[in-house]
């Protein structure tokens, strides 16, 4: 068992907590037993498990699976557990795993974030996404990092289950712009998102909490949408907005997410 905070693994570990050490070791961190429990049964396995003492002792069948899978296990005491966490409350189970590398080639319509800056909203816009079925997700570089782990424990185990691309310089948009239509959210001078029939290939985009869409995208939109809300309140929450555009995607589509 591992007792000492400065233990050299425990060090390894807490490096992940911060964007610069997860982009150079190419790894992030989980931090939670469903979602951990979850993607080993969809088989994504841990590169590397840290286990409070706690979880070994209560001998719960899920922690016994995952710990099957994991070739690099360290059990740690409840003191240097709550030194691996970044949350209010630990969960006593961390899990490392490497970031995804998928080579851009999505299939079907495609989900484009532009700036999004609160971690909770994206964890939450991909776990909305993953709901309504909508798995080709772009991120571009002035979103905050997919892999901070405020965003990971809002997505849950959505981040393994779509699919994930990352672009710079837009050149990922411009590829999107030359096969796909251009949806971008704007709230004046757009159609009423009920009152519009989704095509069965394109490109949703949704824009910043502070600024909306950027105005280079705009120029580049094919149709602007906006969801009818009452004026008192003058825009809705991104995360929000994205459940109300994804459903109305699969109620007024052109079957675009039946399959």
């Amino acid at each position: 068992m591992i007792l000492s905070k400065d233990n050299e693994s425990v060090k390894s570990f807490r490096k992940l907590h911060h964007r610069k050490f997860r982009d150079i070791l190419g790894k992030f961190m989980v931090e939670n037993l469903i979602t951990i429990d979850s993607a080993v049964r969809e088989g994504f396995c841990p590169t590397e498990l840290f286990v409070s003492e706690e979880w070994i002792e209560k001998k719960d069948p899920r922690i016994e699976q995952i710990l099957a899978t994991v070739s690099k296990t360290h059990i740690v005491s409840v003191a240097v557990s709550r030194s691996l966490s970044t949350q209010d409350t630990p969960s006593g189970i961390y899990a490392v795993y490497p970031k995804s590398s998928q080579r851009f080639e999505p299939e079907g319509a495609v989900l484009y974030l532009n700036g999004i800056s609160d971690p909770g909203n994206l964890g939450t816009i991909f776990r909305t996404a993953l709901a309504f079925r909508m798995k080709n997700i772009v991120v571009d570089e002035d979103c905050v990092d997919v892999y901070n782990p405020k965003a990971i424990s809002a997505m849950k185990d959505a981040i393994f289950k779509v699919n994930l691309f990352h672009d710079k310089d837009r050149s990922l948009f411009a590829k999107l712009k030359a096969k796909m239509p251009i949806l971008s959210t704007r709230p004046r001078e757009a159609q009423e998102v009920s009152q519009f029939k989704f095509p069965s290939l394109f490109c949703l985009v949704l824009g910043s909490e502070a600024q909306g869409v950027s105005p280079q995208i705009e120029a580049l939109s094919d149709v602007f949408l906006r969801i009818e809300h009452f004026p008192e309140m003058e825009s809705l929450n991104v995360s929000v907005s994205s459940g109300i555009l994804l459903y109305a995607m699969n109620k007024f589509s052109q079957n675009t997410l039946q399959n």
